[in-house]
């Protein structure tokens, strides 16, 4: 391992290091897997599915290089584009273009209603209300999402 440096998650996908973190986001993860390179070449041991004899030794492993995606990029002149979590506070005071459900649904009923009903958080009544019926399933809030639904004709 390599010494730990701060970085951007590049995407498409999140990275779950104890936490989660989408893409945009800024983390700290060994300096050997940032670049900003599509691809980084690295060497991994690989275990011979039949042993060979090599100078009268029997050989169970092997190095290859092999190209790997880069999944995250340098914070350098670019870091404008570092996100951070979106938070409930954000989506009180407009269209969020990413939100963070579980501290979304950690609010009491009523609060979460009332953000469901203003039309914030459109783009992801699929997803608040999946995360609802997983978790506590209020029929409060599963209400407010059926309103907000026929509301916006979906």
């Amino acid at each position: 391992m390599g010494k730990k440096i701060p970085a951007i998650v590049r995407g498409p996908e999140n990275y779950f290091n104890g936490q989660l973190f989408a893409p945009g986001q800024m983390v700290m993860v060994d300096e050997d897997s940032v670049s900003d390179e599509d691809t980084i070449t690295k060497k991994v041991t690989v275990r011979l599915k039949e042993p060979v004899m090599v100078d009268g030794k029997l050989v169970r492993t092997a190095e290859e290089e092999v190209e790997i995606r880069t999944r995250f990029r340098p914070v350098g002149g670019d870091t404008a584009r570092a996100e951070q979590p979106t938070t409930t506070a954000e989506v009180a005071t407009g269209k969020p273009d990413r939100l963070n459900v579980n501290d979304f649904l950690k609010g009491g009923a009523d609060e979460i209603e009332g953000r469901i009903a203003d039309g914030n958080v459109d783009d992801f009544l699929d997803v608040i209300e999946q995360a609802e019926i997983s978790g506590k399933g209020r029929k409060g809030v599963k209400e407010a999402i059926k309103v907000r639904r026929a509301a916006i004709g979906r």
